[in-house]
C-alpha cells in the first residue's frame, strides 16, 4: 500500500524533498551568516572596549603615581616632625637634668621661678628661656 501510493506520487514526493533540503539549506545558511555578523559586532564592541580601556589606563596610572607622591610627602613630613619632637624632649630633658644637678635641695617642697618656667615649657611642648630678672 505503501509502495503503491509511492510509486503513484513519486513526482511529488520528490519535488517535496527537493523544496524541504532547499529550505534546509537556506536555513542554515541564513544561520551561518546571522551568527558571522553577530560575531563581528560583538567583536568591534569588545574592540572598542579595550581600546577606550587602553587609552584610560595611562590616566589611572599617572593619577596613581601621583596619590603615592602624596602618601611620601605626607609620611616625609610626619617622620621629620616626629624627629623635631624628639629632639625637642631630648633637650628638654637635657636641660631638666641640668637642673636636678645644680639644684642639690630638690627634696623641698615647690618649685621656683626658673623651674616653673621650664615646667610650663615642658607642658607647651618647647622650652622659654629663663627670664633675666626671677
Amino acid at each position: 500500500m505503501i509502495l503503491e501510493f509511492i510509486r503513484k506520487h513519486w513526482p511529488a514526493i520528490a519535488a517535496f524533498l527537493v523544496m524541504l533540503a532547499l529550505v534546509c539549506w537556506a536555513y542554515l545558511q541564513g544561520q551561518a551568516t546571522g551568527k558571522a555578523e553577530r560575531s563581528a559586532y560583538y567583536e568591534a564592541v569588545l574592540a572598542e572596549r579595550d581600546r577606550a580601556s587602553a587609552q584610560a589606563l595611562p590616566d589611572v596610572l599617572a593619577s596613581t603615581h601621583a596619590q603615592a607622591q602624596e602618601a611620601m610627602a605626607a609620611e616625609r613630613a610626619h617622620l621629620e616632625a616626629q624627629g623635631n619632637t624628639e629632639k625637642q624632649f631630648k633637650i628638654i630633658t637635657q636641660t631638666v637634668k641640668e637642673y636636678i644637678h645644680a639644684t642639690p635641695d630638690m627634696d623641698r617642697c615647690g618649685l621656683d621661678a626658673i623651674g616653673l618656667r621650664y615646667w610650663n615649657g615642658a607642658n607647651r611642648g618647647g622650652l622659654t628661656a629663663p627670664a633675666s630678672n626671677p
